[in-house]
């Protein structure tokens, strides 16, 4: 299964050298670095590929990551994760941390109160206040936002009708 980030962009990637890359998309896509910077995505080595058919889309990440973390153990609820000692770039400061996959934000802040979690994500602002102003960083994130239009049925099964709002919206300050 294509990660949503990339789904729709044609994305293509071929190995350039032993540590590189060359990517490519169908159509320009002025968004392409924060679509690669996306925490959906990660390199896995190819074996974690094996066994993956066209009806089948499990992937096996365990023992399969090439960044300087290796996870070691992966659930639906979070991964356990190691220093990969056989990474070609700098080495890791941590041996290793648990993550879990936490959707709620407030369920988040509140393992982080407890010090149940060392680190979160995404804090609600409006909880910003609630916590030491010392525990707190500041890391500016890709944020993209997708709109979609019907275009079977109600006004914009028209061509001219989107045509005139593709007009009526300035793009550059969006992209």
């Amino acid at each position: 299964a294509v990660p949503r980030v990339i789904d729709g962009v044609g994305l293509t990637a071929e190995a350039t050298g032993k540590h590189t890359l060359a990517v490519a998309t169908a159509a320009p896509d002025p968004v392409l670095p924060q679509r690669l910077s996306s925490p959906q995505l990660a390199v896995l080595a190819a074996a974690a590929f094996e066994g993956e058919t066209a009806d089948s889309a499990v992937v096996n990440p365990v023992g399969h990551a090439t960044g300087p973390f290796r996870i070691t153990e992966a659930t639906t609820t979070g991964a356990a994760m190691e220093r990969h000692d056989d990474y070609w770039g700098e080495p890791a400061a941590m041996d290793g941390f648990d993550a879990d996959y936490v959707p709620d934000a407030a369920t988040r802040v509140a393992a982080l109160r407890s010090g149940e979690a060392d680190v979160i994500e995404a804090v609600p602002y409006a909880q910003i206040e609630t916590l030491d102003a010392e525990r707190l960083q500041d890391a500016p994130t890709a944020r993209t936002v997708s709109f979609y239009l019907n275009t079977a049925a109600g006004p914009l099964a028209e061509p001219a009708m989107r045509a005139a709002v593709a007009a009526a919206i300035d793009p550059a300050p969006i992209v």
